[in-house]
């Protein structure tokens, strides 16, 4: 019998997070896409994302960022999501090299 009402009690706690997990998924979803046909806003990727494309730990990228360092981001909720047009020109910016011993880079010592 308190078993049932125990269970009965956690039923719409149950709800409530369910609805909110599904929110949040469809938050996540209009990061990802156009928010209408006729104007193009930038694809968001997650700080998981952007550590896989550059090839660095998700701490790497975290000091980074706390450090001021890295490509630009916004904060969402607790965490960071990476413009896709601000990780192109953070990329654009790195200096390009021809060699290892990294004298070579672009606009830089010959």
């Amino acid at each position: 019998m308190a078993a049932e009402r125990a269970k009965r009690s956690k039923a719409p706690l149950l709800r409530e997070l369910q609805s909110l997990r599904a929110e949040l998924e469809d938050l996540r979803e209009l990061l990802r896409r156009d928010l209408s046909p006729g104007v193009r806003s930038a694809r968001h990727f997650s700080a998981t994302e952007v550590a896989r494309r550059l090839h660095v730990s998700e701490r790497t990228l975290s000091r980074w960022a706390s450090e001021g360092g890295g490509p630009a981001f916004r904060r969402i909720a607790s965490g960071r999501v990476y413009p896709e047009t601000e990780l192109e020109a953070w990329l654009e910016a790195q200096p390009l090299y021809r060699s290892t011993a990294h004298e070579d880079a672009q606009g830089g010592q010959a």
